[in-house]
Protein backbone atom coordinates (compact mmCIF):
# COMPACT_ATOMS: atom_id res chain seq x y z
CA UNK A 1 0.00 0.00 0.00
CA UNK A 2 3.34 1.84 0.77
CA UNK A 3 4.57 1.64 -2.35
CA UNK A 4 1.13 2.22 -4.42
CA UNK A 5 0.57 5.45 -2.60
CA UNK A 6 4.21 6.86 -3.86
CA UNK A 7 3.52 5.69 -7.44
CA UNK A 8 0.08 8.12 -7.38
CA UNK A 9 2.30 10.48 -5.16
CA UNK A 10 4.87 10.95 -8.60
CA UNK A 11 2.23 10.75 -11.23
CA UNK A 12 0.65 13.84 -9.68
CA UNK A 13 3.65 15.58 -9.31
CA UNK A 14 4.43 15.09 -12.92
CA UNK A 15 0.94 16.42 -14.15
CA UNK A 16 1.18 18.96 -12.32
CA UNK A 17 4.74 20.03 -13.35
CA UNK A 18 3.43 19.36 -17.09
CA UNK A 19 0.38 21.79 -16.43
CA UNK A 20 3.17 24.78 -15.49
CA UNK A 21 4.52 24.65 -18.43
CA UNK A 22 1.40 24.41 -21.02
CA UNK A 23 2.05 21.14 -21.68
CA UNK A 24 -1.35 18.22 -21.96
CA UNK A 25 -1.17 16.14 -18.58
CA UNK A 26 -0.84 12.54 -18.99
CA UNK A 27 -3.19 10.22 -17.69
CA UNK A 28 -3.06 8.87 -14.09
CA UNK A 29 -2.95 5.22 -14.43
CA UNK A 30 -2.60 3.40 -11.41
CA UNK A 31 -1.71 -0.77 -11.74
CA UNK A 32 -1.84 -2.20 -8.33
CA UNK A 33 -0.34 -6.12 -8.39
CA UNK A 34 -0.78 -8.53 -5.69
CA UNK A 35 0.61 -11.31 -5.50
CA UNK A 36 -0.01 -11.82 -2.16
CA UNK A 37 -2.85 -10.76 0.37
CA UNK A 38 -2.02 -8.66 3.35
CA UNK A 39 -4.04 -10.95 5.63
CA UNK A 40 -0.73 -13.58 4.41
CA UNK A 41 2.02 -10.93 5.34
CA UNK A 42 4.08 -12.04 8.41
CA UNK A 43 4.28 -9.31 10.69
CA UNK A 44 5.09 -8.61 14.83
CA UNK A 45 8.92 -10.04 16.33
CA UNK A 46 7.98 -13.73 16.76
CA UNK A 47 5.93 -15.85 19.27
CA UNK A 48 2.39 -16.39 19.72
CA UNK A 49 1.40 -12.68 19.55
CA UNK A 50 2.82 -12.06 16.53
CA UNK A 51 1.60 -14.00 12.73
CA UNK A 52 4.11 -16.01 10.75
CA UNK A 53 2.62 -16.11 7.55
CA UNK A 54 0.89 -19.71 8.36
CA UNK A 55 -2.67 -20.44 8.13
CA UNK A 56 -3.75 -24.09 9.26
CA UNK A 57 -6.63 -25.73 8.98
CA UNK A 58 -6.13 -28.81 11.05
CA UNK A 59 -8.17 -32.02 11.38
CA UNK A 60 -8.36 -33.94 14.26
CA UNK A 61 -6.81 -31.28 16.73
CA UNK A 62 -8.52 -32.07 19.80
CA UNK A 63 -6.56 -35.49 20.02
CA UNK A 64 -3.52 -36.38 21.92
CA UNK A 65 -1.29 -35.71 18.97
CA UNK A 66 -3.25 -32.86 17.45
CA UNK A 67 -3.58 -30.44 21.32
CA UNK A 68 0.82 -30.89 20.97
CA UNK A 69 0.34 -29.81 17.49
CA UNK A 70 -1.87 -26.39 18.11
CA UNK A 71 0.24 -25.92 21.04
CA UNK A 72 3.23 -25.53 18.56
CA UNK A 73 1.76 -23.63 15.59
CA UNK A 74 0.73 -21.59 18.18
CA UNK A 75 3.66 -20.92 19.84
CA UNK A 76 5.23 -20.09 15.74
CA UNK A 77 2.52 -17.23 15.10
CA UNK A 78 -0.02 -18.93 12.87
CA UNK A 79 -3.15 -18.75 12.59
CA UNK A 80 -5.35 -21.90 12.75
CA UNK A 81 -9.24 -23.70 12.02
CA UNK A 82 -9.66 -26.36 14.10
CA UNK A 83 -12.18 -28.57 12.81
CA UNK A 84 -13.58 -30.54 15.57
CA UNK A 85 -16.60 -33.06 16.12
CA UNK A 86 -16.45 -32.72 19.87
CA UNK A 87 -18.53 -30.58 22.11
CA UNK A 88 -17.41 -27.28 23.25
CA UNK A 89 -16.75 -28.25 26.44
CA UNK A 90 -14.23 -30.81 25.11
CA UNK A 91 -12.36 -28.61 22.87
CA UNK A 92 -12.30 -24.86 24.97
CA UNK A 93 -9.01 -25.76 26.99
CA UNK A 94 -7.23 -24.84 23.60
CA UNK A 95 -7.77 -21.14 23.26
CA UNK A 96 -6.01 -20.05 25.72
CA UNK A 97 -2.73 -21.34 23.56
CA UNK A 98 -3.62 -18.81 20.85
CA UNK A 99 -3.30 -14.92 20.75
CA UNK A 100 -6.98 -13.12 20.41
CA UNK A 101 -8.13 -14.03 17.56
CA UNK A 102 -5.76 -16.46 16.32
CA UNK A 103 -7.64 -19.30 16.57
CA UNK A 104 -11.19 -20.43 14.93
CA UNK A 105 -13.65 -23.46 16.03
CA UNK A 106 -15.72 -24.80 13.16
CA UNK A 107 -17.70 -27.89 13.97
CA UNK A 108 -17.03 -31.00 10.99
CA UNK A 109 -17.66 -34.48 10.77
CA UNK A 110 -15.96 -37.10 7.99
CA UNK A 111 -19.46 -37.72 6.97
CA UNK A 112 -20.13 -33.89 6.01
CA UNK A 113 -20.43 -32.44 2.67
CA UNK A 114 -17.14 -31.71 0.12
CA UNK A 115 -18.96 -28.41 0.12
CA UNK A 116 -18.36 -28.37 3.66
CA UNK A 117 -14.90 -29.17 3.87
CA UNK A 118 -14.07 -26.72 1.13
CA UNK A 119 -15.25 -23.95 3.27
CA UNK A 120 -13.17 -25.37 5.92
CA UNK A 121 -9.94 -25.09 3.82
CA UNK A 122 -10.78 -22.26 1.90
CA UNK A 123 -8.53 -19.29 3.25
CA UNK A 124 -6.32 -21.70 4.59
CA UNK A 125 -2.53 -22.16 2.82
CA UNK A 126 -1.79 -25.04 5.23
CA UNK A 127 -3.98 -28.08 5.77
CA UNK A 128 -2.55 -30.64 8.14
CA UNK A 129 -4.45 -33.70 8.97
CA UNK A 130 -4.21 -36.07 12.29
CA UNK A 131 -7.26 -37.76 12.23
CA UNK A 132 -6.55 -41.38 12.52
CA UNK A 133 -7.48 -44.57 14.59
CA UNK A 134 -6.45 -47.74 16.04
CA UNK A 135 -9.19 -49.49 16.34
CA UNK A 136 -13.04 -49.75 14.71
CA UNK A 137 -15.45 -47.45 15.86
CA UNK A 138 -19.82 -48.21 15.69
CA UNK A 139 -19.67 -45.57 12.74
CA UNK A 140 -16.15 -45.57 11.56
CA UNK A 141 -14.39 -48.49 10.53
CA UNK A 142 -10.58 -48.29 10.39
CA UNK A 143 -10.50 -48.06 6.40
CA UNK A 144 -12.99 -44.93 6.44
CA UNK A 145 -10.59 -42.85 9.07
CA UNK A 146 -7.06 -44.19 7.85
CA UNK A 147 -7.66 -44.42 3.77
CA UNK A 148 -10.81 -43.25 3.19
CA UNK A 149 -10.82 -39.59 4.53
CA UNK A 150 -7.47 -39.03 3.30
CA UNK A 151 -7.62 -39.35 -0.42
CA UNK A 152 -11.06 -37.42 -0.10
CA UNK A 153 -9.28 -34.43 1.66
CA UNK A 154 -5.95 -34.63 -0.84
CA UNK A 155 -8.70 -34.66 -3.42
CA UNK A 156 -10.22 -31.78 -2.03
CA UNK A 157 -6.87 -29.61 -1.40
CA UNK A 158 -5.99 -30.14 -5.01
CA UNK A 159 -8.72 -28.72 -6.74
CA UNK A 160 -7.65 -25.14 -5.43
CA UNK A 161 -4.55 -25.23 -6.89
CA UNK A 162 -3.45 -22.68 -5.09
CA UNK A 163 0.02 -24.49 -3.26
CA UNK A 164 -2.03 -25.21 -0.63
CA UNK A 165 0.45 -27.61 1.64
CA UNK A 166 -1.17 -30.86 3.02
CA UNK A 167 0.54 -32.37 6.05
CA UNK A 168 -0.41 -35.98 6.47
CA UNK A 169 1.03 -38.16 9.33
CA UNK A 170 1.42 -42.20 9.28
CA UNK A 171 3.35 -44.60 10.89
CA UNK A 172 7.17 -44.86 10.98
CA UNK A 173 7.04 -48.82 9.86
CA UNK A 174 4.27 -48.44 7.14
CA UNK A 175 6.86 -48.36 4.63
CA UNK A 176 8.50 -51.77 5.04
CA UNK A 177 6.69 -54.96 3.57
CA UNK A 178 6.95 -56.81 7.26
CA UNK A 179 5.10 -54.39 8.75
CA UNK A 180 2.79 -54.27 6.32
CA UNK A 181 2.25 -58.10 6.11
CA UNK A 182 2.18 -58.04 10.18
CA UNK A 183 -0.52 -55.44 10.88
CA UNK A 184 -3.39 -53.79 8.80
CA UNK A 185 -3.12 -50.49 10.34
CA UNK A 186 0.26 -50.07 8.21
CA UNK A 187 -1.23 -51.81 5.58
CA UNK A 188 -3.87 -48.81 5.69
CA UNK A 189 -1.14 -46.02 6.46
CA UNK A 190 1.16 -47.12 3.47
CA UNK A 191 -2.13 -47.06 0.83
CA UNK A 192 -3.08 -43.56 2.14
CA UNK A 193 0.87 -43.17 1.33
CA UNK A 194 0.32 -44.08 -2.29
CA UNK A 195 -3.15 -42.63 -3.10
CA UNK A 196 -1.96 -39.18 -1.78
CA UNK A 197 1.03 -38.94 -3.62
CA UNK A 198 -1.24 -39.43 -6.95
CA UNK A 199 -3.79 -37.07 -5.87
CA UNK A 200 -1.69 -34.46 -5.07
CA UNK A 201 2.23 -34.67 -5.44
CA UNK A 202 3.04 -31.67 -3.66
CA UNK A 203 1.74 -33.39 -0.69
CA UNK A 204 3.93 -33.34 2.80
CA UNK A 205 4.35 -37.37 4.22
CA UNK A 206 5.58 -37.39 7.85
CA UNK A 207 6.28 -40.55 9.05
CA UNK A 208 6.08 -40.91 13.38
CA UNK A 209 7.73 -43.52 15.16
CA UNK A 210 5.56 -44.59 18.63
CA UNK A 211 4.78 -41.50 21.09
CA UNK A 212 5.16 -40.90 24.23
CA UNK A 213 3.79 -38.68 26.86
CA UNK A 214 1.30 -37.64 29.57
CA UNK A 215 -1.13 -39.95 28.63
CA UNK A 216 -0.01 -41.44 25.16
CA UNK A 217 -2.22 -44.51 23.95
CA UNK A 218 1.22 -46.12 23.30
CA UNK A 219 2.41 -46.12 27.00
CA UNK A 220 -1.12 -46.59 28.37
CA UNK A 221 -1.63 -49.54 26.45
CA UNK A 222 1.06 -51.48 28.46
CA UNK A 223 -0.29 -49.70 32.09
CA UNK A 224 -3.71 -50.30 30.69
CA UNK A 225 -6.46 -52.19 33.82
CA UNK A 226 -7.46 -54.90 30.49
CA UNK A 227 -3.88 -56.17 30.38
CA UNK A 228 -5.21 -58.17 33.51
CA UNK A 229 -7.02 -59.60 30.93
CA UNK A 230 -4.25 -60.75 28.87
CA UNK A 231 -2.40 -61.86 31.87
CA UNK A 232 -4.07 -65.18 32.05
CA UNK A 233 -2.75 -65.90 28.74
CA UNK A 234 0.92 -66.45 31.32
CA UNK A 235 2.47 -62.73 30.90
CA UNK A 236 1.99 -59.16 32.79
CA UNK A 237 1.85 -57.44 30.27
CA UNK A 238 1.57 -60.05 27.35
CA UNK A 239 4.32 -59.40 24.95
CA UNK A 240 5.66 -61.62 21.77
CA UNK A 241 9.07 -63.18 22.86
CA UNK A 242 8.63 -61.35 26.24
CA UNK A 243 9.51 -58.04 24.45
CA UNK A 244 12.96 -59.11 23.77
CA UNK A 245 12.98 -59.50 20.40
CA UNK A 246 11.94 -56.18 19.68
CA UNK A 247 13.64 -52.75 19.45
CA UNK A 248 12.08 -49.39 19.45
CA UNK A 249 12.58 -45.95 19.09
CA UNK A 250 9.76 -43.81 20.67
CA UNK A 251 9.19 -40.26 20.14
CA UNK A 252 8.57 -37.40 22.57
CA UNK A 253 5.08 -35.96 21.86
CA UNK A 254 6.59 -32.60 22.28
CA UNK A 255 9.53 -33.30 19.96
CA UNK A 256 6.64 -34.31 17.02
CA UNK A 257 4.35 -31.21 17.37
CA UNK A 258 7.46 -28.64 17.09
CA UNK A 259 8.76 -30.87 14.04
CA UNK A 260 4.98 -30.64 12.27
CA UNK A 261 5.02 -27.11 12.89
CA UNK A 262 8.27 -26.71 11.12
CA UNK A 263 7.99 -28.58 8.44
CA UNK A 264 5.02 -26.64 7.66
CA UNK A 265 7.31 -23.75 7.44
CA UNK A 266 9.70 -25.13 5.84
CA UNK A 267 10.33 -23.70 2.27
CA UNK A 268 11.55 -27.39 0.85
CA UNK A 269 8.74 -29.36 2.65
CA UNK A 270 5.92 -29.40 -0.39
CA UNK A 271 6.33 -33.02 -1.83
CA UNK A 272 8.92 -34.76 1.05
CA UNK A 273 8.08 -37.47 3.18
CA UNK A 274 10.10 -37.21 6.87
CA UNK A 275 10.52 -39.69 9.07
CA UNK A 276 10.18 -38.48 12.90
CA UNK A 277 12.01 -40.70 15.84
CA UNK A 278 13.58 -40.44 19.26
CA UNK A 279 17.37 -40.22 19.65
CA UNK A 280 17.74 -43.72 21.23
CA UNK A 281 16.86 -47.00 20.58
CA UNK A 282 15.49 -49.75 23.70
CA UNK A 283 14.78 -53.35 23.74
CA UNK A 284 10.38 -53.44 24.26
CA UNK A 285 11.12 -55.06 27.18
CA UNK A 286 13.96 -52.84 28.82
CA UNK A 287 10.97 -50.24 27.80
CA UNK A 288 8.01 -51.81 29.65
CA UNK A 289 10.41 -52.31 32.83
CA UNK A 290 11.38 -49.24 33.16
CA UNK A 291 7.46 -48.02 33.08
CA UNK A 292 6.54 -50.64 35.79
CA UNK A 293 9.48 -50.00 38.02
CA UNK A 294 8.49 -46.35 37.91
CA UNK A 295 4.90 -46.70 39.05
CA UNK A 296 6.62 -49.45 41.77
CA UNK A 297 4.85 -52.31 40.22
CA UNK A 298 5.33 -55.75 39.61
CA UNK A 299 5.68 -57.00 35.69
CA UNK A 300 6.26 -60.68 34.52
CA UNK A 301 7.61 -60.39 30.79
CA UNK A 302 7.18 -64.04 30.76
CA UNK A 303 8.10 -65.72 27.06
CA UNK A 304 4.39 -67.68 26.93
CA UNK A 305 3.50 -66.52 23.02
CA UNK A 306 6.81 -67.21 21.69
CA UNK A 307 7.42 -65.15 18.41
CA UNK A 308 5.05 -63.38 16.80
CA UNK A 309 6.32 -65.28 13.30
CA UNK A 310 3.76 -68.74 14.85
CA UNK A 311 5.91 -71.22 12.21
CA UNK A 312 8.72 -70.38 14.72
CA UNK A 313 6.36 -71.24 17.95
CA UNK A 314 5.72 -74.72 19.71
CA UNK A 315 2.60 -76.36 20.16
CA UNK A 316 1.71 -74.44 23.38
CA UNK A 317 2.48 -71.16 21.65
CA UNK A 318 0.68 -71.14 18.60
CA UNK A 319 -2.53 -72.59 20.69
CA UNK A 320 -1.94 -69.40 22.88
CA UNK A 321 -1.51 -67.50 20.21
CA UNK A 322 -4.76 -68.73 18.49
CA UNK A 323 -6.73 -67.95 21.61
CA UNK A 324 -5.15 -64.21 22.12
CA UNK A 325 -6.81 -63.52 18.49
CA UNK A 326 -9.76 -65.08 19.82
CA UNK A 327 -9.90 -63.21 22.78
CA UNK A 328 -9.71 -59.84 20.41
CA UNK A 329 -11.80 -61.12 17.63
CA UNK A 330 -14.93 -61.40 20.88
CA UNK A 331 -14.46 -57.51 21.26
CA UNK A 332 -16.04 -56.45 17.92
CA UNK A 333 -18.42 -59.45 17.20
CA UNK A 334 -21.56 -57.76 17.70
CA UNK A 335 -24.14 -60.23 19.94
CA UNK A 336 -27.19 -60.66 17.64
CA UNK A 337 -29.29 -61.39 21.64
CA UNK A 338 -28.74 -57.64 21.82
CA UNK A 339 -29.86 -54.61 20.24
CA UNK A 340 -26.40 -53.04 18.74
CA UNK A 341 -26.89 -49.62 21.05
CA UNK A 342 -27.74 -51.80 24.01
CA UNK A 343 -24.61 -54.24 23.26
CA UNK A 344 -22.13 -51.38 23.09
CA UNK A 345 -23.38 -50.18 26.54
CA UNK A 346 -23.60 -53.39 27.89
CA UNK A 347 -19.65 -54.30 27.24
CA UNK A 348 -18.47 -51.36 29.55
CA UNK A 349 -16.36 -52.32 32.13
CA UNK A 350 -16.13 -56.19 30.74
CA UNK A 351 -13.49 -58.15 29.11
CA UNK A 352 -15.72 -57.73 26.07
CA UNK A 353 -15.04 -53.76 25.94
CA UNK A 354 -13.24 -52.87 22.98
CA UNK A 355 -9.93 -51.49 24.48
CA UNK A 356 -7.55 -52.42 21.67
CA UNK A 357 -7.27 -54.62 18.31
CA UNK A 358 -5.40 -57.40 17.08
CA UNK A 359 -3.98 -55.42 14.79
CA UNK A 360 -2.87 -52.56 16.99
CA UNK A 361 -1.17 -55.71 19.42
CA UNK A 362 0.87 -57.10 16.99
CA UNK A 363 2.52 -53.42 15.37
CA UNK A 364 3.60 -52.53 18.67
CA UNK A 365 6.10 -55.47 18.09
CA UNK A 366 7.15 -54.35 14.81
CA UNK A 367 10.60 -53.23 15.38
CA UNK A 368 11.37 -49.59 14.02
CA UNK A 369 12.99 -49.13 10.68
CA UNK A 370 14.65 -46.10 9.20
CA UNK A 371 15.33 -45.27 5.62
CA UNK A 372 17.62 -42.38 6.14
CA UNK A 373 14.94 -40.09 5.25
CA UNK A 374 15.07 -36.33 6.59
CA UNK A 375 13.95 -36.13 10.49
CA UNK A 376 14.42 -34.14 13.55
CA UNK A 377 17.81 -33.23 13.33
CA UNK A 378 17.35 -31.79 9.83
CA UNK A 379 14.39 -29.95 11.07
CA UNK A 380 17.08 -28.18 13.85
CA UNK A 381 15.26 -30.07 16.33
CA UNK A 382 17.42 -31.94 19.74
CA UNK A 383 15.63 -34.98 19.94
CA UNK A 384 14.27 -35.64 23.81
CA UNK A 385 15.39 -39.09 25.66
CA UNK A 386 12.46 -41.29 26.81
CA UNK A 387 14.56 -41.39 30.38
CA UNK A 388 14.52 -37.91 30.33
CA UNK A 389 10.57 -37.07 30.09
CA UNK A 390 9.72 -40.27 32.49
CA UNK A 391 8.35 -38.29 35.10
CA UNK A 392 5.14 -37.34 33.22
CA UNK A 393 4.33 -40.90 33.70
CA UNK A 394 3.04 -39.69 36.52
CA UNK A 395 -0.08 -38.94 35.04
CA UNK A 396 -0.46 -42.47 34.66
CA UNK A 397 -0.52 -43.11 38.32
CA UNK A 398 -3.96 -41.34 38.99
CA UNK A 399 -5.50 -42.61 35.59
CA UNK A 400 -4.30 -46.22 36.01
CA UNK A 401 -3.69 -47.24 39.63
CA UNK A 402 -2.61 -45.51 42.98
CA UNK A 403 1.15 -46.38 43.49
CA UNK A 404 3.08 -43.74 44.87
CA UNK A 405 6.17 -42.49 42.44
CA UNK A 406 9.47 -42.85 42.94
CA UNK A 407 11.81 -39.82 43.66
CA UNK A 408 13.46 -38.42 40.66
CA UNK A 409 17.00 -39.70 42.06
CA UNK A 410 15.73 -43.30 42.45
CA UNK A 411 14.62 -43.86 38.63
CA UNK A 412 16.16 -46.92 37.56
CA UNK A 413 18.34 -46.69 34.78
CA UNK A 414 17.10 -48.06 31.07
CA UNK A 415 19.44 -49.70 28.66
CA UNK A 416 19.65 -48.57 25.20
CA UNK A 417 20.71 -50.20 22.07
CA UNK A 418 22.89 -48.21 20.06
CA UNK A 419 23.04 -50.01 16.99
CA UNK A 420 20.19 -51.77 14.82
CA UNK A 421 19.27 -55.41 15.90
CA UNK A 422 18.15 -57.24 13.21
CA UNK A 423 14.79 -58.78 14.23
CA UNK A 424 14.98 -61.81 16.03
CA UNK A 425 13.27 -64.76 13.64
Amino acid sequence: MIANRLALAGCGSRALSARNEGIAAPALILIQKRNVHESYIPSGSGGRSSFSGIVATVFGGSGFVGRICLNRLAKHGASVVVAHRSPYQYVRHLRPMFDLGQLLMRDFCMEDSDDRIRELIQHSNCVVNLIGSNKPYQNCTLEKANLEWPLRLAKIVAEKNDGTRLLHITKLNCNHEFGRKTSKLLQLDYAAEVGIREIYPEAIIARSSNVFGYNSTYTNFFVHERQEDLGKFGGMPLLYDGGKSTIIQPIYSGDLGEGLARILKHLDSPGKTFELYGPRRYVLKDYVEYIYKIMDKPCYLYDTLGPMDSSKANFVQKKLQKLVTRYFEKQEEPRFLFPRAVDVISRLGTPLESWATKDYFDMIHVTDNRTGLPGLEQLGIEPTPFEDKSMLLHGYLHLWDSFTIQSKHTLPNIKQQSTYLPRVK
